[in-house]
C-alpha cells in the first residue's frame, strides 16, 4: 500500500543557501525516499554519506546516516563495500515541496531546492527528458549518480571511492548537451569546505579536470556513461521505492475543465519529477490564472490555482489506465467550489 504523505518533495538537488559547497541528492519515490550529503572530512578530503531508502511519516524523514567504505573507484574494477559506519541520523519535515528543515549531526538548517539555471526547479520538465534522481550500474553495486536536468542543463555527481577505499564523489557539470541526448565535459572534485559538524567554509576548486566523461542518454531512463579510462558502463534508473508506478508514470500533458461556482479550462504539464505546471481560464471572469501542484505515485493529485481572486485548491486522482483525472475544487474560507475533470492528451 502506497504511503500517505501529507507533502510530496521534489526529487533533485537540494541544499543550503547559507553553506554552499556542500548538499545534498534526494528522490522520493511511492513516499520513500534516498538522500545523499555531499561535504568534506577535516582533512579536506570530499566525502559523503547516505541516508535511507526509508519511508515518509507524514511530511518527515527519519534514517541513520551511513558511510560506505571500500568500494569501486572511478576508473578502478569492480569490488563491493568492504565495511559501513553509522555516522548519526538525520531528520527533515518538509514544509512544502521545496523546502525542508534539517537535523543531522550538523545541527538543524533550513534547505531548499537548487535551481542548477535560473528558475529551473520551476522550469515544466519534458516527459521525455532524462529522469532526476538516483542512477547506477546493477552490475557495479556500490557506487551511484544523481542526475538532474533543468532547461535542458545537466548537473550530475558520482558517488564512489578513491584508490584507499574512502568515499568520495565528482561532480559533472553544470552543461549543455552537444547534441539531443549526449552531454559530454569533465568530471571535477572540490575541497577544503565545510565538514559534517564545522562551521561554514567555502569549498575550493581541487582538481578542475579529474577526466573526460560522455553521458548518452537512449531514453530517460537508460544511458551509456564512458569513464577517464575509456570503458563504457550502462547506468538505468535506480529503482528503490516500495512500489511501482514511480510518480514518473503519469508524467505527460493534460487538459480539461472545472464547473461549480466557476467553470472554464486548465491545461498542464506533469514532469518527471511529479511537478505539475500550467494554466487555466476563467470563463466567469475572464481571466487567466496559473496552476502549479504535485502528483504522488499513487497517483493522487494536488494543485492550487494563482493569478485572480483568492487561491483555489484542487484535490483529485489520476487513473493510471486510461489518464483521466478528476477531483474537487474549492477557495478556502468560503462557499466557492466545483468539481474538475480532465485526459492526458
Amino acid at each position: 500500500m502506497a504511503n500517505v504523505y501529507a507533502v510530496v518533495p521534489q526529487s533533485g538537488w537540494w541544499w543550503n543557501p547559507a553553506e554552499g559547497g556542500r548538499g545534498f541528492a534526494l528522490e522520493v519515490q511511492n513516499g520513500t525516499i534516498y538522500l545523499a550529503g555531499y561535504l568534506y572530512d577535516p582533512s579536506g578530503r570530499a566525502t559523503w554519506l547516505a541516508a535511507g531508502p526509508a519511508a515518509m511519516s507524514g511530511s518527515t524523514f527519519s534514517a541513520p546516516l551511513i558511510t560506505y567504505l571500500g568500494g569501486q573507484s572511478l576508473t578502478g574494477t569492480y569490488h563491493p563495500v568492504t565495511g559501513t559506519m553509522n555516522s548519526g541520523n538525520v531528520s527533515i519535515v518538509f514544509s512544502d515541496p521545496s523546502h525542508g528543515l534539517m537535523t543531522w549531526p550538523g545541527g538543524t538548517v533550513p534547505i531548499e531546492r537548487f535551481n542548477i539555471v535560473a528558475g529551473g526547479v520551476n522550469a515544466p520538465v519534458s516527459p521525455t527528458a532524462p529522469q532526476t534522481g538516483w542512477w547506477w550500474n546493477p552490475a557495479e553495486g556500490g557506487r551511484g549518480y544523481t542526475i538532474e536536468v533543468q532547461n535542458g542543463t545537466l548537473y550530475m555527481a558520482g558517488y564512489m571511492y578513491d584508490d584507499a577505499g574512502n568515499p568520495t564523489w565528482y561532480t559533472f557539470g553544470p552543461i549543455l548537451p552537444v547534441s539531443t541526448d549526449t552531454y559530454q565535459g569533465v568530471w571535477q572534485q572540490y575541497g577544503n569546505g565545510q565538514t559534517l559538524t564545522g562551521l561554514f567554509k567555502p569549498a575550493q576548486m581541487v582538481n578542475a579536470n579529474v577526466g573526460n566523461v560522455t553521458l548518452k542518454f537512449q531514453s530517460s531512463t537508460v544511458a551509456s556513461l564512458t569513464m577517464p579510462n575509456g570503458v563504457v558502463i550502462p547506468l538505468s534508473r535506480f529503482q528503490f521505492g516500495s512500489s511501482i508506478p514511480t510518480v514518473a508514470s503519469f508524467s505527460g500533458n493534460y487538459s480539461g475543465s472545472f464547473s461549480g461556482a466557476d467553470n472554464g479550462t486548465f491545461s498542464v504539464s506533469l514532469g518527471n519529477d511529479g511537478r505539475i505546471i500550467g494554466t487555466g481560464y476563467s470563463t466567469v471572469y475572464n481571466l487567466t490564472f496559473t496552476v502549479s501542484g504535485t502528483v504522488s505515485s499513487s497517483g493522487s493529485v494536488s494543485m492550487t490555482s494563482t493569478g485572480y481572486a483568492g487561491s483555489a485548491t484542487f484535490s483529485g486522482s489520476i487513473d493510471s489506465a486510461n489518464g483521466s483525472v478528476t477531483g474537487r475544487w474549492s477557495v478556502p474560507n468560503t462557499a466557492y467550489s466545483g468539481i474538475f475533470s480532465g485526459l492526458k492528451r
